[in-house]
């Protein structure tokens, strides 16, 4: 039986270059972890392994789908789904999980594996629903065996993408549905305080005691030392930060009016009801918006912090991400966004955040 990367290399074949050129310009439009340097030379071959690096298999799989049917290619979508269905019936868990069977018709699970560790799952409605473990309250994730039903109905019953065999270890952390959202952003150099230091192709920012010869701009913080990133978010998008501090790091996401010029409390992130903020140390972390403050007892001591923006279901999330990359929900703010959203960041002292890339 050919891999899943063999099946999706197939179908990409199948098309001509001018209809490929059209599904490289799809999945770019569509997805803004995938940028323009990494479709517009890329082969067939070369599509493939993106997709697979940034959504998995099964993702990678799903948004093949979706791209084929809108370009009204719906006898190669329906050879995918076909073919992607026999590929294994059979799952090899973990040591300590076993294999179960799932009865599809009534969308119950028996004898599924409990998972020690909290994960949450964004739904296909694009709402979030954390599932925590606890004694009273386990998550009981079902692991497929065989099922006869289609991948579209099964999806509405299970809530992330259908695969037919299913790996456990990816049921964990960032192979969740969340990942097909990932995208890479960049800090804004126009927009960064004289005192943030940007570097590695601006994707790092350490506050310096040396001030940086920046040009003036409209758009640059000059009281608080904050940067904003370069790309508007839109629809949902889920994105990492890495975090290093001595004292406080704030991980915000704000409409770009967010006042830039000046000395007063409207101008900081954590005080202004424009902006939704995350507030990390090493022994806690405090939710901020319009200077309302919640207080939230530090799961861990990760310093990676992953944030997921639904714009159309009003949701923003912030997780603590583990070594293993399992994800701890810390909070969510319920809003109504009616304004483009920036990613932005506070760094105190010899502080620095890194954005992951994926």
């Amino acid at each position: 039986m050919a891999p899943v990367d063999e099946l999706l290399l197939k179908i990409l074949d199948d098309l001509d270059s001018k209809k490929l050129h059209r599904f490289k310009w799809l999945l770019k439009k569509n997805h803004a972890s995938i940028s323009t340097a990494d479709t517009e030379n890329a082969e067939a071959t070369g599509v493939v392994d993106i997709m697979v690096a940034r959504f998995t298999s099964a993702g990678a799989v799903k948004v093949m789908l979706d791209i084929l049917r809108k370009m009204n290619e719906n006898h190669l979508a329906e050879q995918l789904e076909n073919e992607y269905k026999d590929v294994g019936s059979a799952v090899q868990t973990s040591r300590d999980a076993h294999t179960v069977d799932l009865n599809l018709q009534s969308g119950e699970a028996v004898n599924a594996p409990v998972l020690s560790s909290p994960v949450t799952v964004p739904s296909s409605s694009g709402g979030v629903e954390q599932q925590p473990c606890s004694a009273e309250n386990k998550l009981r994730m079902p692991v497929f065996k065989s099922f006869s039903l289609t991948a579209q109905s099964a999806e509405k019953k299970l809530r992330f993408p259908v695969l037919r065999s299913f790996p456990l270890q990816s049921i964990n952390g960032q192979d969740l549905e969340i990942k097909q959202y990932a995208c890479n952003l960049t800090l804004d150099p126009n927009a960064a305080h004289p005192n943030l230091f940007l570097s590695e192709r601006n994707r790092k920012a350490t506050h310096v005691r040396e001030k940086q010869p920046y040009p003036d701009h409209p758009e640059r913080f000059d009281w608080q030392p904050q940067v904003l990133c370069g790309e508007s978010l839109a629809g949902r998008c889920y994105w990492e930060v890495e975090w290093s501090t001595r004292m406080w790091v704030e991980i915000a996401v704000t409409y770009k009016g967010t006042r830039y010029k000046g000395a007063d409390n409207d101008f900081l992130f954590s005080r202004n009801a424009r902006s939704w903020v995350l507030k990390c140390s090493r022994y806690q972390y405090l939710a901020y918006h319009n200077n309302h403050m919640t207080n939230i007892p530090a799961p861990s001591q990760s310093k990676r912090v992953g944030v997921y923006v639904d714009v159309s279901a009003s949701t923003l999330s912030f997780y603590s991400v583990s070594d293993t990359h399992t994800l701890t929900h810390l909070h969510t703010f319920n809003t109504t966004f009616t304004e483009p959203l920036y990613a932005g960041f506070l760094l105190q002292s010899d502080c620095s955040v890194s954005l992951c890339e994926f």
